[in-house]
């Protein structure tokens, strides 16, 4: 009877990693990696992962998914397998333990993939917010600044956990500005509270602190709070 249960558990256990990944557009936390998967077609499910490392170095690889996992060549007939697992809220890619030197093939010095892509809401699909990041500007042009603070806040709260730190950042700051517009300094302030630390930086600290090309990019962005801040009555450091 235990070995009818067993087999029954191992056999259904086979089944469900075998199900069809849900297609559509997973990110990883923090924001800096991007995984697509297509609907099933000729037995597989096409997929692309973008990752973005240190000093914006980046992986980059596509390729099908088959029965859950993905065999991708590389270079002198070695591959880079990589596994797929459905997560509560996500999925779960993994290299093959025997592959992940094959698998740098397809990365930069600084950068690697794996870990839990998350489900996103509609609202926080890379191209969604982009749109949304674009009619901000145009109401905050026309000086509709409740309308344009009203879409910066709908996505902070939203996409938190899968927008990187430099887009986290710019958003808080054109939402800082826009309620500055609006009168509404302490809450200027307050969405600012968390990029405070990175204000008080100069620049030399910035680039003690990150590598060249973020540095170059995280410099902009204390600029852009240090004068947010002024504006709404609480100087970086004050």
């Amino acid at each position: 009877m235990q070995a009818w249960v067993w087999l029954f558990a191992l056999l259904s256990g086979a089944s469900i990693a075998a199900q069809p990944l849900p297609p559509g557009t997973y990110i990883s936390d923090g924001g800096r990696g991007t995984l697509r998967v297509e609907a099933v077609r000729d037995g597989a499910q096409r997929f692309s992962l973008n990752e973005v490392g240190a000093n914006f170095h980046t992986c980059d690889l596509e390729g099908d998914v088959r029965a859950g996992s993905a065999a991708l060549p590389t270079f002198d007939e070695a591959v880079c397998r990589i596994s797929f697992s459905l997560q509560a809220d996500g999925i779960l890619v993994e290299q093959d333990e025997n592959d992940v030197e094959h698998c740098r093939y397809f990365c930069g010095a600084r950068a690697g993939f794996g870990g839990v892509y998350l489900s996103i809401a509609p609202a926080c699909a890379p191209d969604r917010i982009a749109a949304q990041r674009k009619a901000f500007k145009k109401a905050y042009d026309q000086k509709r600044f409740a309308d344009a603070a009203a879409m910066l806040e709908s996505v902070l709260p939203t996409c938190e956990r899968t927008l990187t730190g430099v887009d986290h950042g710019w958003i808080a700051s054109d939402l800082a500005i826009t309620r500055h517009k609006l009168g509404d300094h302490s809450g200027c302030v307050a969405v600012l509270e968390s990029y405070r630390e990175l204000a008080s930086m100069d620049e030399a600290a910035i680039r003690d602190s990150y590598p060249p090309s973020e540095a170059d990019v995280y410099a902009r962005l204390a600029r852009a709070v240090r004068t947010n801040l002024k504006l709404c009555g609480k100087p970086a450091g004050s």
